[in-house]
């Protein structure tokens, strides 16, 4: 019990909040929805070092974190899919699902040797760099979300 309220859970919480509070403004307010979206995008910069530093790191907190990451994408995907003639459905779907599967399948192939998914070295190098060099995932990551919303934009 004492695992699932600590504090990165919490942070982790709150993030669930903050997309829910986005998805329910996506109508009303861009503005609003982008605020929220990216406030919870900036928690999930935050909650593994804060359980690294405060020696919090459960599994729960693990599984917790990729199931939010994964939610907040295909949120974007659906609402994207949703949009007017918005071009690149096909693509919007084949790249979510190859996310979901990709991730879900790392993370689950480290979970069996019990050993966190970002530490773990694989025979693909590009996998590697992308888990490795911090300078090298940032720019992806940020850049598929600006994707994503300037597309909700559209």
């Amino acid at each position: 019990m004492k695992s699932l309220f600590n504090v990165p859970n919490i942070i982790d919480y709150i993030r669930i909040l903050f997309l829910l509070i986005a998805y329910a403004m996506h109508k009303s307010s861009f503005m609003a929805f982008s605020a929220f979206y990216i406030i919870s995008f900036a928690l999930d910069l935050i909650d593994g070092p804060v359980a690294r530093y405060m020696r919090q790191v459960t599994w729960y907190g693990t599984v917790l974190e990729q199931l939010i990451d994964r939610m907040s994408n295909l949120m974007l995907v659906a609402l994207c899919i949703q949009q007017p003639n918005a071009p690149f459905k096909w693509f919007l779907i084949l790249w979510s699902s190859i996310d979901l599967v990709s991730h879900w399948c790392q993370f689950m192939a480290t979970a069996h040797f019990n050993i966190h998914h970002k530490s773990q070295q694989s025979k693909f190098k590009l996998l590697d760099a992308y888990y490795k060099y911090k300078a090298f995932m940032a720019p992806l990551i940020i850049g598929t979300e600006v994707f994503f919303i300037t597309y909700l934009n559209m």
